[in-house]
């Protein structure tokens, strides 16, 4: 059963690289077609626009990222092993988190660690 579930994991890690990557040529071949607005409200929309865009296909290229990396460790047979401990992450938190690299237990202590050297400051 559990092999069955990481399988289906894998699967839809590498859909969604397959989604990131299509978007990815959308964006590229949108920046080489943008024109000159003699607009000015017009050049302001569409420098917004381009922003935003950018900014989304950099949020893209760091799940693109993440999502390699979970593959590379499926292709290691160290998918689903916490990064800290290297005890299983547990597939219930995988199947909500696929990219998750840290156990509840690891990820509540570093969450914690960073609130109280935020706390400290």
């Amino acid at each position: 059963m559990m092999l069955i579930e990481l399988a289906l994991i894998k699967e839809n890690l590498l859909f969604q690289k397959s989604e990131i990557l299509n978007r990815d040529q959308e964006f590229k071949a949108a920046q080489t077609t943008i024109e000159k607005c003699s607009d000015d409200a017009d050049s302001t929309v569409q420098e917004l626009n381009n922003n935003v865009s950018i900014h989304l296909h950099e949020r893209e290229r760091k799940s693109l990222y993440a999502i390699e990396k979970a593959l590379s460790k499926f292709a290691e047979n160290t998918y689903g092993m916490c990064e800290l401990c290297h005890d299983d992450i547990g597939l219930k938190r995988l199947k909500a988190r696929p990219l998750a690299v840290l156990c509840i237990g690891c990820m509540e202590e570093s969450e914690n660690s960073i609130r109280n050297n935020l706390y400290l400051q």
